[in-house]
């Protein structure tokens, strides 16, 4: 009897370290394949982007554009309580024709290159006050065509550089907000 006892708790351990076991393997696995998915959507996101710029290269000098500078990367400050915060941005092209400056933000995604999308207006207005333009234009390269926009309502004087940070960092933090609980829903 005891030995019967004792073979029976033998396996119920092996059962147990067997179970464990699959489960540890089974969250490996998952990790492994959510990481590999990740990795193929960025790649696809990156070479879609890559193809956008170079398709944006392409139709801005077909269009009487003089690209002045690519991959335009910045830093300025912000102020915070008191304090000066950095950050950074980077225009995909700086573009003249006409006598005027222009920044050119090359979108391959659908709603990316949408004026209507409030992150692309975000970031437009960003390009538009921090670099020294006249104009800002969206590349769509779905619809392989360039959109204007103009900030007709902006007026940049000191005292409005105030409601504008508070805006984008009411805006900023409203993204991640949102992209959280997107990130939670999928």
């Amino acid at each position: 009897m005891a030995e019967q006892t004792r073979v029976t708790i033998i396996y119920a351990l092996l059962a147990v370290l067997f179970f464990s076991g699959s489960v540890i393997i089974g969250q490996i696995l998952f990790e492994w394949y959510r990481q590999y998915v990740l990795r193929r959507k960025l790649t696809k996101r990156v070479h879609r982007a890559a193809a956008g710029e170079k398709n944006a290269r392409r139709y801005l000098r077909e269009h009487g554009f003089t690209i002045v500078d690519e991959q335009v990367y910045i830093t300025k400050k912000l102020s915070v309580d008191g304090g000066t915060v950095p950050f950074a941005l980077r225009a995909d092209f700086i573009v003249r024709k006409g006598g005027r400056n222009a920044v050119v933000d090359a979108k391959s995604g659908v709603q990316a290159a949408d004026p209507k999308n409030p992150e692309t207006r975000r970031r437009m207005l960003e390009y538009f006050c921090y670099y020294d333009v006249s104009d800002a234009y969206i590349y769509d390269d779905v619809s392989k065509s360039l959109k204007k926009m103009k900030f007709t309502d902006v007026v940049l004087r000191k005292r409005d550089w105030k409601l504008f940070i508070v805006g984008l960092l009411c805006g900023c933090v409203f993204s991640i907000l949102m992209f959280l609980l997107m990130k939670e829903m999928v």
